[in-house]
């Protein structure tokens, strides 16, 4: 009965919204081998571990997908953890013909405005929320799918609870508005030039996407792991 309950978009057809859950439980199914289901399922575990992502200081983030077939912001969610400490979550649907559909972004409650500070710095000044963009981005590369839309938090389906513009995120990543409070996101991340960035700030930049970039191929070699077509 998804279909008629909030579903991704509130101003959503019935209709739309049963064309991208049937989508979105089909690329589950198919993408996923049946042994990796069951801890891709687990709410209590947050899912499956997929990577971890070493920082300055030597701690880890550790990073988990969860699927979950009655999320109404999508079927899947990307989480980072700091210990038991969700730093950030974003939750999206995949539909079997190469589209994404972004629900959902959001900060976890027992983390801090400070310890998210520490954090960006831990990252060679990567923000948190960037950084699950830059995963989500590996996770959707990995299959294939450069079709991404994203919600505007005035159609989120508890869009009375969003305290944070969504569009603001949409739009400094390339995105650009589309229609019925969708967002439609450029196919790939859009990397800066290193000429772009001051010589006093080149090695701090270099190193910032250097773990970018292993988190992506880490992320991709994780899903090679639990996914039917291991050469996607």
């Amino acid at each position: 009965d998804k279909p008629f309950k909030a579903y991704l978009n509130k101003k959503m057809s019935k209709r739309a919204k049963l064309n991208i859950a049937h989508g979105a439980l089909n690329f589950i199914e198919k993408t996923f081998l049946p042994e990796a289901l069951p801890q891709l399922y687990d709410m209590k575990a947050f899912g499956r571990s997929l990577i971890t992502i070493a920082l300055k200081n030597g701690t880890c983030i550790d990073v988990k997908l969860l699927a979950s077939p009655f999320q109404e912001e999508g079927e899947l969610m990307l989480l980072m953890f700091l210990g038991d400490k969700r730093v950030y979550s974003i939750c999206f649907s995949c539909t079997e013909d190469g589209r994404a559909w972004i629900g959902g972004i959001q900060g976890g409650k027992d983390i801090d405005n400070e310890e998210v500070k520490v954090l960006t710095k831990e990252l060679y000044g990567i923000r948190p929320k960037n950084l699950i963009i830059t995963l989500l981005y590996g996770f959707l590369s990995h299959f294939n799918i450069k079709e991404i839309y994203a919600i505007d938090s005035h159609y989120h389906v508890k869009s009375d609870r969003v305290k944070t513009s969504y569009s603001e995120l949409w739009l400094e990543i390339g995105g650009e508005k589309h229609r019925r409070g969708w967002y439609k996101l450029p196919p790939n991340e859009i990397k800066k030039s290193l000429e772009d960035v001051k010589s006093k700030h080149r090695s701090q930049f270099i190193k910032r996407e250097g773990l970018k970039e292993l988190a992506q191929l880490d992320m991709a070699a994780a899903l090679r792991d639990i996914s039917v077509n291991r050469h996607g």
